[in-house]
């Protein structure tokens, strides 16, 4: 899917929407013009995913997503058993209750 200009006969920009290559083809034979984002769209795009991502946050052990699912791949890789990480959720859990006193 991609952004779409919809042009008239004279070139004009009459519409602008969202399709596959095959619908606008389809549709509008030579009246469209596809819209690729810019540089700082990509970039902005990007920064909010990762923002996204950081903000969610497990609410057992308070640690992000992101952080949590890079220690499940590192345990996979160790070949360290799903209770490993477990243990150690409990332990960080324990842990932020008391700094929270």
């Amino acid at each position: 899917m991609a952004t779409y200009r919809i042009k008239n006969a004279d070139g004009k920009v009459v519409n602008t929407i969202i399709a596959d290559a095959a619908f606008v083809e389809a549709h509008f034979p030579g009246l469209h013009q596809e819209v690729l984002p810019t540089a700082a769209e990509i970039a902005a795009q990007q920064a909010e995913g990762r923002k996204a991502q950081l903000v969610a946050i497990d609410s057992d052990t308070g640690m992000s997503r992101a952080l949590r699912e890079t220690l499940i791949e590192i345990c996979t890789a160790l070949s360290l058993p799903a209770s490993h990480l477990r243990a150690r959720e409990a332990e960080a859990v324990a842990l932020r209750a008391s700094l929270a006193r």
